[in-house]
């Protein structure tokens, strides 16, 4: 019984880790959409460098060229881990997000000085599937789920 404990114990300090490199994230480079009924969400990322990927999201309206919700992200690997900038037109700076851990193709990032959204967890559920979680901790929030475009 003991020996079975000590591995399940090895697997999950192996599956969860922080995240260490872009590299690490890049099943979350190309384009991704969400259709309703009315609207189509997009975010799309590509990597600029082994340090840095840009990121763009906006709702575009079903039958109109009209864009809003325009969102502008990087990621960055600095030298104490990774970071999600967001910059959105109601605040004046980005937001500054860390990624805590990384595990099966999903990343967490946080931010608990932020009002909402204070955690932000991406992932890739199929190799066309990405699910986006935006929460905090007073806050249950929304879940986004794209299809690779």
């Amino acid at each position: 019984m003991k020996i079975v404990l000590i591995c399940l114990m090895c697997v999950t300090v192996v599956d969860i880790h922080a995240c260490e490199n872009l590299q690490s994230l890049d099943w979350l480079l190309g384009d991704w959409k969400m259709d309703t009924e009315k609207t189509v969400v997009h975010e799309s990322w590509h990597q600029v460098s082994n340090h840095t990927f840009e990121g763009k999201s906006f709702t575009s309206f079903n039958n109109s060229d009209q864009q809003s919700n325009i969102e502008s992200m990087r990621l960055l690997h600095m030298s104490d881990g990774l970071y999600l900038l967001a910059k959105v037109p109601q605040n004046p700076l980005p937001v500054a997000f860390f990624a805590e851990e990384c595990k099966n193709n999903s990343v967490l990032f946080v931010n608990p000085k932020h009002d909402f959204p204070q955690y932000l967890m991406y992932q890739l559920t199929t190799e066309s599937e990405l699910n986006v979680k935006v929460s905090s901790s007073s806050n249950p929030g929304f879940e986004m789920n794209y299809i690779r475009d």
